[in-house]
């Protein structure tokens, strides 16, 4: 069934039952539809999948399918505000229920705490006041409510969509769009999106591919992994994982990581800054702007591979660890123990290289 909600309407929709068939057992799920128009979405889910797919027409489109063994209709509802801007919260019983079971998560479990009302005015703290409660377990397996919602959302073109939630993991493939992803703890994966992007997990990776548009991919922990961007800027700050890039061509590239190594090839930019507490990083750039280009690492090595036709001065400092150069036609203009200094081409670019403890390797092409 489909449901098409008038502007303005605000839905509280249950759930019908149907029979399911999950591999050798018998499971019961409950699916609902909805369709409407909006310049804008807010989706927030507390537990399951979200698929977020291209739609054929101009109309956001909604399947949201309630599983686990203790599924029974009425349980889980669907507050539905349409507009302009339209927010779809999908709610779960906490007020009841603290604890839920996730077979997704295996032998994991994240444990959601209520925001501070006073410091919190973000997508959690809203979530929260809108559902009740103080902090809610969600683990693999043992005692709890098995329960959780699937969404898939399928998005019109050049439409700006938020995606909120606690606990699973976010897909989206071929959207046109500003489009940001926010899970508490899972993975997020992107494929084929034009547009700003914004990617955020407390917990979890991030895999991007095939990005034409402004990317920003935050983690508290866990690996960034980007593949063939096109944009304006390219950032990646995580707390604690390593930073893979392969294919880039940007303006301005930003990695911050606490602790994790990280490696960039295939890189044409314009300025670029990546700072790592803890970890060892490649660069390797096809192309490089007038910007500057900062290197800093804590602990760990550096290679530096420079473009053809490369106009740089480049300056490096280690405090403990070896300098080697390999960049045809450089003139070195200070080197001594744990410093170096070298002109490339003309010397335009401004090149800095710091590393607490670690070797230096600078090669040209």
């Amino acid at each position: 069934m489909t449901l098409r909600s008038s502007r303005g309407a605000r839905l509280i929709a249950a759930f019908a039952l149907i029979l399911l068939v999950a591999g050798p057992v018998a499971a019961s799920g409950l699916e609902h539809d909805f369709t409407f128009e909006a310049d804008e979405l807010v989706l927030v889910n507390l537990i399951g999948k979200i698929r977020v797919e291209a739609a054929t027409g101009d109309d956001f489109e909604v399947h949201v399918e309630v599983r686990g063994s203790d599924a029974e209709p009425d349980m889980i509802t669907v507050d539905l505000d349409t507009g302009r801007k339209s927010k779809l919260v999908v709610e779960f019983p906490i007020e009841e229920h603290r604890t839920y079971i996730y077979p997704d998560l295996g032998r994991g479990s994240t444990t959601i705490w209520q925001p501070d009302q006073d410091g919190d005015s973000g997508w959690w703290s809203k979530l929260w006041n809108s559902m009740g409660g103080e902090k809610v377990t969600v683990k693999g397996s043992g005692r709890g409510l098995e329960v959780w919602a699937d969404v898939t959302l399928r998005v019109p073109a050049d439409r700006k969509t938020s995606v909120y939630l606690a606990a699973g993991d976010i897909k989206a493939t071929g959207i046109d769009g500003k489009l940001v992803l926010d899970t508490n703890s899972g993975p997020i994966d992107v494929t084929g999106h034009t547009g700003k992007l914004v990617c955020d997990t407390g917990s979890g990776e991030v895999k991007v591919a095939d990005i034409d548009g402004y990317l920003l991919c935050d983690t508290g922990s866990g690996e960034v992994m980007v593949e063939n961007h096109r944009g304006r800027a390219l950032k990646v700050d995580t707390g604690s994982g390593g930073v893979r890039i392969d294919g880039a061509d940007t303006e301005e590239l930003h990695v911050d990581t606490g602790s994790g190594a990280v490696t960039a090839r295939r890189v044409k930019a314009d300025k670029a800054i990546i700072d790592t507490g803890s970890g060892g990083v490649e660069l390797q750039l096809d192309r490089m702007g007038t910007g500057r280009f900062v290197i800093d690492t804590g602990s760990g090595g550096v290679n530096l591979t420079l473009p053809d036709g490369a106009s740089a001065t480049v300056s490096v400092d280690t405090g403990s660890g070896g300098i080697r150069t390999d960049v045809p036609g450089a003139e070195i203009l200070h080197k001594e123990r744990g410093e170096l200094k070298m002109r490339v081409g003309d010397g335009k670019t401004r090149v800095i290289v710091d590393t607490g403890s670690g070797g230096v390797t600078i090669a040209g092409r």
